[in-house]
């Protein structure tokens, strides 16, 4: 076997990974923002920060909305500090994001 593919194979199973982690914590998240839970504060507080009911979204309100803003949390400092930075993760990054937006309702809707 060509070891080429095979280094291919294996970074696409780990990336598909990562983006099952990174959804279950943005659902987890999702809920633990909810009334009565460990984080239920938080979507009060960017209430008061922040006026625009749309800018609120990524914040705590939309799993498909939040895949970009803990989708960023999550894939820059695991990348950088295992590659580096390379201009070719930017469009991993978008694949991540829209990817992770796709799965984040997927999993919600069957929560």
């Amino acid at each position: 076997m060509n070891w080429h593919i095979l280094h291919i194979v294996i970074g696409l199973v780990a990336f598909i990974l990562f983006v099952i982690l990174q959804a279950v914590f943005i659902n987890g998240l999702k809920l633990s923002f909810e009334k009565g839970d460990v984080l239920e504060w938080w979507p009060s507080l960017v209430k008061r920060v922040i006026a625009n009911e749309y800018l609120r979204k990524p914040f705590y309100s939309c799993v498909k909305c939040m895949a970009s803003l803990y989708g960023a949390a999550t894939f820059w400092p695991c990348v950088i500090y295992l590659f580096g930075y390379k201009p070719v993760e930017i469009p991993v990054f978008i694949a991540d994001v829209v990817i992770l937006s796709w799965l984040n309702i997927f999993i919600y809707k069957r929560a």
